[in-house]
């Protein structure tokens, strides 16, 4: 994997409106359809809320030049969206530079799908801006709430602020390994993540338990391997899901996050408010 670029890592958080609503959106990995829904169920929550991304916007999936017509649709309409730098970003930036810069050259690479889906479609100028708008934003920190996203996490004996950016971006647990938000201890606050895809969201509450809060939320469930896409509302404490229309993939069929910790907090889906059970 490519190192993060530190000349783009910018934080360019602290001038939002903190009244504001936010809504922290999983890893969309080019799913458009599943987007354009789950943006359809926020838009009738509020139509003005903040949306912020939490990283791989655009791989994977069928549709990425899909994903880049919602995101500036939205920004027509005068929507504050955020993006946040998933790893896929960081990959997909070459890729998609290559391409502007030859656009005559056949392009390989496990990207290409992708590149050429844009290419076709003619949006290569606008998810080259998209990504490097990802890039400049390692972590976010959402107005009015002590809630920061990022896409991978951090490393909980460091914190929030000594934590390296590469290490936010790209930090994952293997099958048989413990799960960096089973040793995080809250000190900064809440943290919203993706980049592990699970059934169901990941809601870590406080150790101490006494005021229910999470202190690590991760929304990423997999929409492109055929679970869901969802949105979490810090100042709720809610998810709101939209299932995807991709297959279900074999081995993301047992994909739950184990722990006997997790709780499970109020959710909205499609068809009517849930429980999302552990």
């Amino acid at each position: 994997m490519e190192d993060v670029d530190a000349a783009a890592v910018k934080d360019r958080s602290g001038y939002r409106k903190e009244s504001m609503r936010s809504f922290v959106i999983g890893d969309v990995h080019g799913c458009a359809q599943e987007l354009g829904a789950l943006l359809g169920k926020l838009d009738r929550e509020d139509a003005g809320a903040r949306l912020v991304f939490v990283g791989d916007l655009f791989t994977k999936g069928p549709e990425p030049e899909g994903v880049v017509e919602e995101l500036l649709a939205r920004r027509v309409e005068g929507r504050e969206l955020v993006l946040v730098c998933g790893n896929h970003e960081i990959k997909l930036r070459k890729h998609l530079r290559r391409a502007v810069d030859r656009p005559r050259e056949e392009h390989e690479s496990n990207h290409a799908e992708t590149v050429h889906a844009l290419r076709d479609s003619g949006l290569l100028h606008e998810a080259l801006e998209l990504v490097e708008e990802a890039m400049c934003q390692v972590t976010y920190a959402i107005p009015g709430e002590r809630c920061t996203v990022v896409h991978g996490g951090i490393d909980p004996t460091l914190g929030l602020a000594l934590t390296p950016d590469a290490h936010k971006v790209t930090v994952k647990s293997e099958e048989d390994e413990r799960d960096w938000w089973w040793d995080y201890d809250g000190r900064d606050g809440l943290i919203v993540v993706g980049h592990k895809p699970f059934r169901e969201p990941v809601r870590v509450p406080s150790p101490d338990q006494r005021r229910g809060r999470p202190i690590v939320v991760n929304v990423d469930t997999g929409c492109a391997y055929g679970g869901m896409l969802t949105a979490y509302e810090p100042s709720a404490d809610r998810f709101l899901t939209v299932p995807s229309q991709q297959a279900l993939q074999p081995w993301f069929m047992g994909r739950r996050q184990s722990s006997p910790e997790m709780a499970a907090p109020r959710a909205a889906s499609d068809a009517r408010d849930r429980k999302l059970s552990g």
